[in-house]
């Protein structure tokens, strides 16, 4: 049994032809994806209102986003996703981008992302970035980034 399937709507995002998605459980619409790759058919995980995936980025697991996801981008665990995450940047856990994760950036347990992780920076704990986060910095435990922050 599906997850959810077509509605039949379509539009064009940055040059690629997306498809909006209905939960099939409850009805409830949900946003765009290019291909079924891009949502898992597996677990809770959602793309809801507007919201777009495509590209190879994957929505897996328990995910819920409410942003954009593109790229080779990966949300997965319990993440919830209300800006952006693109490029190769990965997000697990329950954390939280409220901004934007983008590059190869790692964000992870119950990190919150207001501002920007970028480059090879990693993102976990309980830490906040309200900031930007870059180079290879690596922002932990309950430690909040106000400014900037790289190494």
């Amino acid at each position: 049994m599906s997850k959810y399937s077509f509605t039949g709507e379509t539009k064009s995002h940055q040059g690629v032809l997306l498809k909006q998605i209905r939960r099939d459980s409850d009805g409830l619409v949900g946003g765009f994806i290019e291909s079924e790759a891009n949502l898992s058919q597996e677990g809770t995980c959602f793309l809801y209102d507007k919201s777009v995936c495509y590209g190879a980025a994957r929505i897996i697991e328990d995910a819920q986003v409410y942003g954009d996801v593109h790229d080779n981008a990966t949300v997965s665990g319990t993440a919830t996703v209300q800006g952006q995450v693109f490029g190769n940047a990965t997000v697990s856990g329950s954390a939280v981008i409220q901004g934007r994760a983008y590059e190869e950036a790692k964000v992870s347990g119950d990190a919150q992302i207001l501002g920007e992780a970028l480059g090879h920076a990693v993102v976990d704990g309980h830490a906040k970035v309200l900031g930007r986060v870059f180079g290879t910095a690596h922002v932990s435990g309950h430690e909040i980034v106000m400014g900037e922050k790289s190494s």
